[in-house]
């Protein structure tokens, strides 16, 4: 590979990444990787290597699209197997694409064995091509320049360093598979559960508070909460076991070739964001939020209390602690800066959307912006913290304790919630009797 880059420069690249896109067995996310290293050296130029390898992938999957809207379904399951797409693979794809549509086309290029065919479905399907080609070249060129300056950043140990980040990705895939799984059993569940509170409120067939629906996101909860112990479990043995040492190397050659490539040195102080004056004008304003559009203000503001104080009081002790006693080297480790945004900033994102989001025309829309506002903020906080020296284990640890935290928060919340709504109901049901 190596010589032939030399030989043939980028358009080597490009013509790879095209015949990868037609489903050809190419290993193109590899490539990409060494080619950043190669930028790294100095071989080739940063912005020059990105557009190759992203014209290349966009003329791919443009070929696939036309294939597929040109010929259709039959003949991809007939003669597809010659280029690698099996029946297999095709229906994980259809499935895929039925599921999540459009952005599919995009965020497919990062799933192996489905970026390869999501030209094929488009086709099929007779996605509009002004439609295709937003989500398919945006795609293209996020995932090119995503790679290839992973690789520029990992420098020569480019292999070493992509072995210790794997090793840890499995388990962030299964905690985004858990919550896929939950946004879609929500949306199944949705009508059929409003139903059911429907009839029961009509025809009053029962005397006792129906806790069907609560038993089931209590269920669905806990789960979230057990597979994300496990992941914390998991990451507090490696780290006590010195086994993360690859990976904190890893992630600050990342974040600092981030901070110095990409300008992010304006974005310094983030962490200011957390610090008391700050909580006390987020809290006032939830507040606000609250009493005026809550159903149930009292218990909300309760939890709201138990929430920040209770993120803050952790802080401040592991704070203090990390400065000296017996225990002094393990609270280090949890960053207690990144447990309270997350807890925090979590908590407001859930209350902004449920109490104001919600009442707007445009809910996908703001619920969209108002998350990528706050990971955004959460994003610059971790580099902001690498590169003051804070290792990337502890910024995940804490991470994983807010997350842990904020759930049990919001669970206990929507339990207490629930109960108490059909109770004001029940009543109010027995009072017009």
């Amino acid at each position: 590979m190596e010589a032939w880059l030399m030989q043939y420069g980028l358009w080597f690249l490009s013509v790879a990444l095209l015949v990868e896109m037609i489903a050809l067995p190419v290993p193109g996310e590899t490539m990409m990787l060494y080619v950043g290293y190669m930028v790294s050296k100095g071989v080739f130029p940063w912005v020059v290597s990105i557009v190759h390898a992203a014209i290349g992938s966009m003329i791919g999957i443009t070929i696939a699209y036309g294939i597929g809207y040109g010929l259709g379904e039959p003949f991809v399951r007939r003669f597809g197997r010659f280029v690698h797409l099996t029946p297999e693979r095709f229906e994980k794809a259809a499935g895929w694409f039925d599921r999540y549509g459009y952005p599919l086309i995009a965020v497919g290029y990062f799933i192996p064995g489905v970026r390869h065919v999501t030209g094929y479905f488009a086709g099929m399907m007779r996605v509009p091509y002004h439609h295709f080609a937003l989500f398919a070249y945006f795609g293209a060129l996020f995932w090119a320049a995503f790679f290839i300056s992973l690789g520029k950043w990992l420098g020569a140990s480019w292999q070493l360093y992509h072995k210790a980040i794997s090793h840890y990705t499995w388990w962030g895939g299964i905690v985004l598979a858990i919550l896929v799984f939950l946004y879609l059993i929500y949306q199944y569940y949705r009508q059929k559960i409003w139903h059911r509170e429907r009839q029961w409120i009509e025809a009053m067939l029962s005397t006792t508070i129906s806790l069907r629906r609560i038993r089931f996101w209590v269920v669905l909860g806990l789960f979230l909460v057990l597979i994300l112990s496990l992941f914390l479990a998991d990451w507090i043995e490696d780290a006590l076991a010195h086994q993360t040492g690859p990976f904190d190397q890893a992630m600050t050659r990342i974040a600092l070739g981030m901070e110095e490539d990409l300008g992010l040195f304006a974005f310094k102080g983030v962490d200011r964001l957390v610090t008391l004056p700050v909580l006390f004008a987020l809290g006032a304003l939830l507040i606000v939020l609250i009493w005026r559009y809550a159903s149930t203000p009292r218990i909300e503001l309760v939890f709201l209390s138990v929430m920040f104080f209770g993120a803050y009081g952790l802080h401040v002790y592991v704070g203090m602690s990390s400065h000296g006693g017996a225990l002094s080297g393990w609270l280090k480790f949890p960053d207690s800066t990144m447990f309270l945004a997350i807890s925090v900033w979590g908590y407001t994102l859930y209350t902004l959307v449920r109490l104001v989001v919600t009442r707007m025309r445009k809910k996908t829309f703001w619920t969209v912006l108002l998350s990528l506002l706050i990971g955004t903020y959460w994003f610059y906080l971790m580099i902001d913290k690498i590169s003051s020296g804070t290792k990337p284990s502890a910024l995940i640890a804490g991470g994983l304790f807010g997350l842990i935290w904020l759930v049990l928060n919001l669970l206990t919340l929507e339990v207490m919630r629930h109960i108490l709504e059909e109770v004001e109901a029940r009543l109010t049901r027995l009072t017009r009797l």
